[in-house]
């Protein structure tokens, strides 16, 4: 059986420890993640936050 996992994250990976559970929880993923990974760096305007400012725009105008 193969099994996925999709980590979607806008913190760059080293700052993980802000989300994981403490230093040592991120060294243990940092080991077994890149070894079967592929790491997508998407830089680009957020599309939410670009249609969330249209909706406030509209809403003020």
């Amino acid at each position: 059986m193969r099994n996925s996992l999709i980590i979607i994250t806008k913190l760059e990976f080293p700052k993980s420890t802000e989300v994981l559970d403490g230093e040592q929880m991120t060294a243990a993923l940092h080991d077994l993640l890149p070894h079967k990974t592929h790491i997508l760096n998407i830089n680009c305007k957020s599309h939410r936050l670009f249609k969330q400012a249209i909706l406030n725009q509209a809403d003020m105008g």
